[in-house]
């Protein structure tokens, strides 16, 4: 259905009043700000969250659940400013200044008005230097990078509508690169795998729900960086393409999902669900950790299947993740960290993002460029900071180059004072 906002939201309003049960596919535009205000204004949306959405197909460049590290980051700040979770407009946004900013860093950018055209051109050199995906800057939205027309190269989602939220289809397709470096390609295609698709090819990529619910985090051992962890983990997809084989990334000894402790069929959806109890290794994330702080959690991804035939994505609605200060308020309820162990909790997230695993010279990742496999890479993150009070743990990070800077003014003051009071006062 090509329409824009506001005309959709009306045809939704006829199509529900005549009971027209036939699957709907539409627009980016359906995923917009305004079509979800104009359709939140009615009664019956009201009463009933998701009335005339529930169900409905979109298009869009971008879906929460698929975001990467920093794409999850974006959304928390955003959030937290606005008070209003972000779309696909302001995420490309942010990434654009971003590429603007990455350009403006260059040596040879002036920033002087008289040499305008001279930073033009080096501002235009800078984005077309990201030219592949092993060139991109990975921003938000995913890798950023330009073909040989100027276009940037954006993947499209299919989402689906449900309770107001846009989550990721069971099924998506990206378009093939190289067809030829697509290990055993011919084989990929007979199993449908790769999809011909307008004298192209399109991988068919099977998203995964994925759930974790933590119920203990005990033991915790910073000296030898480790702890134990008793969680429940769940899969819900279509298909035969067996999520659980997994590889916990962070595992500090080996870890076994065993049998499901609960599984169901709906027609084609299986949903299953492990109990996980095991050590892991703390601060598995770079970066995502501060000053007295620690990062515990899991990180996995599958054993087989690369991210060109499976993702792992959060499964918003079964986790109930509406935001991140919610859900350290909910792991607070439920106590999964005793006051005894010496930490509380501050932070949570979960995202995917990619696990490159060295080919190591197997025949059918011969083609691959670089000699890398990617994965998708299924990550939770608990960040926990000890209990004790102290001046630099109230302090934010961000503050405390200017702190010392004050500091150390006013210690040069106190000493140019001291040695001025010695001497009969500071000489003018």
């Amino acid at each position: 259905m090509a329409t824009h906002a506001s005309e959709g939201a009306k045809l939704l309003q006829l199509i529900k009043k005549n009971h027209i049960q036939h699957p709907i596919l539409a627009p980016d535009s359906f995923t917009s700000k305004s079509f979800r205000q104009t359709l939140a204004s009615l009664p019956k949306e009201q009463k009933n969250p998701g009335y005339y959405t529930n169900g409905l197909y979109v298009t869009t460049p971008m879906i929460i659940d698929m975001l990467n590290e920093k794409g999850q980051l974006f959304k928390h700040e955003f959030e937290n400013t606005f008070h209003e979770a972000p779309d696909w407009h302001a995420a490309f946004a942010y990434d654009t200044i971003a590429l603007l900013v990455q350009a403006m860093r260059n040596p040879s950018f002036s920033g002087d008005s008289s040499q305008l055209t001279k930073d033009r051109r080096v501002i235009q050199q800078s984005l077309a230097s990201l030219d592949s995906i092993h060139h991109a800057m990975e921003g938000v939205t995913g890798f950023v990078y330009f073909d040989k027309q100027g276009d940037s190269q954006k993947s499209v989602y299919t989402g689906i509508y449900k309770n107001q939220q846009i989550i990721s289809t069971f099924t998506q397709f990206q378009m093939v690169p190289n067809i030829y470096e697509v290990p055993d390609y011919q084989n990929e295609i007979k199993n449908k795998h790769i999809i011909p698709f307008d004298d192209q090819y399109m991988f068919k990529i099977n998203t995964v729900y994925t759930g974790i619910e933590i119920k203990k985090i005990n033991d915790i051992d910073m000296k030898n960086m480790t702890y134990h962890l008793d969680f429940y983990l769940w899969f819900r997809y279509k298909g035969n393409i067996h999520p659980e084989r997994i590889t916990f990334l962070n595992a500090a000894e080996k870890i076994e999902l065993g049998p499901p402790v609960d599984r169901e069929k709906d027609k084609n959806v299986s949903y299953e669900v492990y109990h996980i109890r095991g050590r892991f290794k703390a601060d598995f994330i770079p970066g995502a950790y501060a000053y007295k702080e620690r990062l515990v959690g899991v990180s996995f991804c599958h054993d087989e299947r690369t991210r060109n035939n499976l993702i792992y994505v959060a499964d918003v609605l079964g986790m109930r993740l509406e935001s991140r200060s919610r859900m350290v308020e909910k792991l607070k309820k439920a106590k999964v960290l005793t006051p005894a162990s010496g930490y509380s909790i501050n932070d949570f997230w979960v995202f995917q993002n990619i696990a490159e695993k060295a080919s190591l010279g197997a025949p059918r990742y011969l083609k691959i460029q670089e000699g890398k496999v990617k994965f998708s890479q299924f990550n939770m993150g608990i960040r926990i900071q000890k209990n004790e009070l102290s001046l630099r743990s109230m302090i934010r990070y961000e503050f405390v180059d200017h702190l010392l800077i004050s500091n150390l003014v006013i210690f040069c003051l106190s000493v140019c004072f001291i040695e001025g009071k010695g001497s009969g006062g500071i000489a003018a």
